[in-house]
Formats: structure tokens, C-alpha cells, sequence
């Protein structure tokens, strides 16, 4: 399609055919629509004789890559985009697209703005998302088992949030470009995040969890952890099998910093590209008080959970977890309870606080569900643990007794009952 001309490219099949230099496949100069369409195995298997092959080339005007695959091409690009006003690529696979000298790249895209969200990048030669003076979110993705994750250059200022990658050597390369690099999950790297220390490349971090990493979570110049890292299994369904949604026994749900692209199910984003699906509708809904914000190690701290029904009569648990950037514990547990709509249940207890307790922020969360198979509503509050003296041997949080009704805490405690 020429310049000027806006072009819809919808249900179609390209499959087995040679590549057009840096023209591509399919080449869209004048912007357009491309959706539900299927590019496999295109791509001479010689050698490479030019300088870019591209199975699809958008330009010079607005366009939409939606709800399509992109598989098994022989390129070095797979998506290009040049000089285009405004652009979308929203819910796409694009795997295992290789080119053995280097190419294999998912989306290179070129002096423009553009959103990337819910794709999925696996198994490709390259990196998955390269982007050179551009304004990007890149939001809600998995990259996983790619040559790299993503990388931005010149000048490129982007939203990086809510991604999950996935075995990479370098995670997210920053390269003369600013970055807001927030609630992504970062897992099995090599490094997780690289910025060069150049005028212009910024990084702000908040929320990001690295986990099993083989060298080192950060690299630039010198290796260190920011202290608002999070460092939790992610406890995926299936990573074996690449399903890298959230169990409802992840130490990620509700724990990311609330921002602009969130979209958060609970009361606040979750790390990672899964949003934990709650169990709908609530049968109550739950309210969390605490008789202080402000920690100190060996400190009791009194808790009120109130349930409010808000369906028929049934029983569920209630419990409290305690998150920090290194631990992740059920602090208390009250099983069975019964409500209905309108009725209204108060739990009241007290946690304390270890003593070897690790200076740090905490999010202590309540839940509502079946505890270890679902959540159906939950609350958080942070708080601060702050110490003044040198920490003692490290210790585990205690479960803690909740007044339930109608129950006697020592009993419970010497039969090993309901509260816990």
C-alpha cells in the first residue's frame, strides 16, 4: 500500500513467501489496520544478502497491529516501524522468528509514539522490542526465552510497567533514554536491568521482582541492589509450561506501586503481566485496621478485620499476610467463618513483630477466599519496621490467635484448631 493510502489488512494468512529487503511482506506506507492475520514461516533459509528483511513495514501514517501471530519467519524484523504519527500493537504472539546471523528482532520501531501492550514475545533470535527516539508504554507483555527482553536508545523516553521476563540475558537495557521501570517481573536473567551511565539515561524504579537471576539484577558500571526491589517466588501456575499467571499463594498479588496504565483487580497492581482473577462476585467484602503504621522489632501490633457480607449465606477463611522485599508470610488464620448479606464480622488479634525482623517497608495484606485455592476480596496497609541497633539472628513472623467468636484462644491453641 503506497503512501497516503490507509490500509486494512484483516483474517489472512502470508505463509512461505521470500522477504522484500527492508520492505517487508506486507508494507503499509500510508498506516493502517492489521488484525487476526497469520504470518508463518517467511523468509528465504540463504544466507542473508541485505541489510533488513521485515515481515511487516508500517509508515507515514497511524496504524493497529491487533489479535495476530507472527511465527516462524526467517527476518531480521518482524514488525518495523518507521515515521508513523500514532501506533498500537496490542495482543500479539510473536514467536520463535530467527535469522542465525543476527537478526530475530520482535518490533524495532523508529522515531515515533506507540503503545505495546499484551503481547507475547517468546523464543526469538534477538531482542524482543527495540526502540530508537520513540515515546512508548510498554505495558502487560511476556518476553520470555528471546535473546534479549527490551532495549531502548536515543533519546527514547518510556513507561515500562507490569511486564513478566522471562530467561533473557539482559532483561531491560537502557541506552541513552529515560525510563519509569515499574511492578515488572524479572526472572532466570542473566542481568536484569542495564543503564548506561551516560547524560540522558535515566532510570526511576519502583516495585520490580527479580527472582533466581544468574548473575546480577543490575548492571552498570557497578552491581547493586535499589532498595525497592522485591526479591519473592513468584509461585507461577506453570512456568514449565510457559502459563506465568499468578497462584492465588503469590506473594506478588495486590504488592505492586500504583500507577497511570495500572489495572490493577484488587486494591492495588499486581507484580508481573497477570492480573490475579478474584473470585467474582465477593460473598464479602473486607476492611483492615492496624493499631500502628510504625514497627519496631519485638513490638506486638493489634489488628481489626471487618467482614461485610454481601451474598448468600457461606463459609470461607480470612486470613493476613505480611510481605516484605525479601519475605513473604501468613501471619493469621481464621477458618469457617459463616456470613450472609448484611451481617457483619469483626476479627480482632495482635502479631508480633520478630526480633530479627529485617529493617524494611511491609505490606500487610487481608484476604478473604479459601486460603491456598482462591481470594475473593482483599485490603492492604503499609507500614515501616525501622531499627536502632544491630540486627539479631534472623526469625520467622508468628502465626498469631484471632478472637473469634464464640472461641477460646487456649483451647484452640492446644488442639491446633480453627485459629491459628
Amino acid at each position: 500500500a503506497a503512501e497516503g493510502r490507509v490500509s486494512t489488512v484483516r483474517d489472512c494468512c502470508f505463509y512461505g513467501n521470500s522477504l522484500l529487503e527492508a520492505s517487508g511482506v506486507v508494507s503499509l506506507e500510508g498506516g493502517g489496520v492489521w488484525e487476526r492475520n497469520v504470518a508463518r514461516d517467511n523468509g528465504p533459509r540463504e544466507p542473508r544478502l541485505s541489510a533488513h528483511r521485515t515481515v511487516l513495514f508500517i509508515s507515514n501514517g497511524a496504524y493497529r497491529i491487533t489479535d495476530s501471530a507472527f511465527e516462524d519467519n526467517w527476518c531480521d524484523v518482524v514488525i518495523g516501524i518507521r515515521d508513523a504519527p500514532l501506533g498500537e500493537i496490542v495482543g500479539n504472539r510473536i514467536v520463535r522468528n530467527e535469522e542465525k546471523l543476527a537478526g530475530g528482532l520482535g518490533v524495532d520501531a523508529r522515531q515515533v509514539p506507540l503503545k505495546i501492550y499484551d503481547n507475547l514475545f517468546c523464543s526469538n533470535h534477538s531482542w524482543a522490542i527495540n526502540l530508537d527516539e520513540c515515546a512508548a508504554e510498554i505495558v502487560g507483555n511476556v518476553i520470555c526465552h528471546n535473546g534479549g527482553g527490551i532495549t531502548t536508545r536515543f533519546g527514547t523516553v518510556c513507561e515500562i510497567v507490569s511486564n513478566t521476563l522471562i530467561d533473557a540475558g539482559y532483561a531491560i537495557d537502557i541506552n541513552f533514554s529515560a525510563a519509569d521501570i515499574r511492578n515488572n517481573l524479572i526472572y532466570r536473567h542473566l542481568y536484569g536491568i542495564r543503564w548506561s551511565p551516560y547524560e540522558g539515561s535515566i532510570a526511576r524504579l519502583l516495585n520490580n521482582n527479580f527472582y533466581e537471576g544468574q548473575i546480577a539484577d543490575y548492571y552498570y558500571g557497578i552491581q547493586k541492589d535499589d532498595p525497592k526491589d522485591l526479591h519473592l517466588a513468584p509461585h507461577f501456575v506453570d512456568a514449565e509450561n510457559h502459563d506465568y499467571r499468578l497462584l492465588p499463594t503469590s506473594p506478588l498479588i495486590d504488592q505492586g506501586a500504583g500507577t497511570e496504565v495500572s489495572r490493577a483487580r484488587g486494591p492495588a497492581p499486581d507484580v508481573g503481566a497477570f492480573e490475579y482473577h478474584y473470585d467474582e462476585p465477593p460473598s464479602a467484602t473486607v476492611a483492615l485496621q492496624l493499631s500502628s503504621r510504625h514497627l519496631t522489632p519485638g513490638a506486638r501490633v493489634g489488628y481489626t478485620l471487618t467482614l461485610t457480607g454481601t451474598g448468600d449465606r457461606v463459609q470461607r477463611d480470612a486470613w493476613i499476610e505480611v510481605t516484605g522485599s525479601r519475605t513473604h508470610q501468613i501471619v493469621a488464620v481464621t477458618r469457617n467463618i459463616s456470613i450472609a448479606a448484611g451481617e457483619t464480622r469483626n476479627i480482632q488479634g495482635s502479631i508480633r513483630v520478630p526480633m530479627g525482623a529485617a529493617a524494611d517497608n511491609y505490606r500487610v495484606k487481608a484476604r478473604w477466599g479459601e486460603e491456598g485455592k482462591s481470594i475473593e476480596a482483599s485490603a492492604f496497609v503499609d507500614v515501616r519496621l525501622r531499627r536502632t541497633g544491630p540486627p539479631p539472628p534472623p526469625e520467622r513472623w508468628p502465626r498469631s490467635l484471632s478472637n473469634c467468636p464464640g472461641s477460646d484462644k487456649a483451647k484452640r491453641a492446644s488442639a491446633g484448631g480453627a485459629c491459628r
